[in-house]
């Protein structure tokens, strides 16, 4: 089945259907994590908070679902008008593999896998921070190979996983592989929405993992100085991206990338708190500052879901360490909640208003 989308028709099915549900559920799981890490490490008020945000990402599950089914029974109609009434076996194969995005879906597939293996060498071979390799590579790709930057930005989020998750370019080239089959058949679901890139490579990385029984490595949370910081960078980071890519480059992987090569360069050498951990928050919200204007149009509303990847990426620490992706997750999560949460008041303002009218209009 086909249905159209914001670049080509694409599959419309149950694969689909599945690919929503595992981004879904990633994004769930974060946040889950977040408010586990909260309990006994944070003021209740925050834990409360989380809470809420886990309820705007179900919220936002839920619209995204139905707006799939839409495309589905859309999808349904054009299949039943167009698709002849018989079919060989035969002919099936060969309409899938003369279908005119086969060649496109495999230059994708081929940019993530590129992707991830530049990233994963950057940081194994050249000694490179993970933030900064996969920045290079976000910019280079913006730069060099625009129509392929945003599948190889995902590959880079892949790339990022630590040699004790991944330990090897094989294994590292296989979860780039499992993320390419998710990128393909979810491109119709939550478009726009900030850090879906990192939950796509989140997913690869995480079934290769269990596939192969590896373990993450274990953190700490970190320091109140570090953890109060890291709020504050998440919000002025998604805001910076926000603005680049609106105001000036109008490319989102090329102004998420700018802000990780300055967040690697600069923050490590701040006299207070810890750099790295701080780098790594500024590229998990610039994520959350890629999000189209169509879900958050206002930049101090891109501001508040930096500044909720904050919180998340420091209650998250010390779970699934190492793992690419998941900071992506983190900003999906926060950026899913925020869109919800505007979503339903405007709903809510509409209403109030609608209802005030026909008061006003029957008295």
């Amino acid at each position: 089945m086909t249905a159209g989308s914001r670049d080509r028709p694409v599959a419309i099915g149950v694969w689909t259907a599945i690919g929503c549900l595992l981004l879904s559920l990633a994004a769930i799981t974060l946040v889950a994590v977040g408010i586990a890490g909260t309990v006994e490490h944070a003021p209740l008020p925050v834990t409360l908070g989380l809470v809420g945000g886990l309820f705007a990402v179900l919220v936002a599950i839920v619209a995204e679902w139905r707006f799939l089914r839409t495309l589905v029974i859309r999808a349904r109609w054009e299949h039943s008008s167009t698709r002849p009434s018989r079919e060989r076996p035969d002919q099936l194969i060969g309409r899938l593999a003369d279908r005119p995005g086969a060649r496109e879906d495999g230059a994708i597939a081929v940019a993530i896998v590129a992707g991830a293996i530049v990233t994963y060498g950057l940081a194994v071979e050249g000694e490179v921070s993970v933030v900064l390799g996969a920045s290079l590579v976000g910019v280079g790709a913006g730069l060099l190979f625009p129509h392929r930057a945003v599948p190889a930005y995902c590959g880079a989020f892949v790339g990022m996983t630590s040699p004790a998750v991944l330990g090897s370019y094989a294994s590292t080239a296989a979860a780039a592989v499992a993320a390419s089959m998710l990128f393909l058949v979810a491109r119709p679901v939550y478009q726009g929405v900030g850090g879906k890139l990192g939950t796509t490579a989140f997913v690869g990385v995480v079934s290769i993992t269990l596939l192969a029984s590896s373990e993450t490595p274990t953190t700490m949370i970190p320091d109140p100085t570090t953890a109060a910081m890291a709020l504050a960078v998440g919000g002025l980071a998604a805001a910076a991206t926000f603005l680049l890519h609106v105001r000036l480059t109008g490319d989102t992987v090329l102004a998420s990338g700018l802000v990780g090569v300055a967040a690697a360069i600069g923050l490590p050498f701040l006299p207070v708190g810890d750099g790295a951990f701080l780098a790594a928050t500024a590229f998990g919200a610039s994520f959350a500052g890629m999000t189209d204007t169509g879900r958050i149009s206002h930049t101090r509303w891109v501001a508040v879901a930096g500044l909720l990847v904050g919180v998340l990426v420091v209650a998250t620490a010390p779970f699934l360490a190492g793992t690419g992706g998941k900071l992506g997750t983190i900003a999906f999560a926060a950026s899913l909640a925020v869109h919800a949460t505007l979503r339903t008041s405007e709903r809510t303002r509409r209403d109030l208003l609608r209802e005030v009218r026909y008061r006003r209009d029957t008295t």
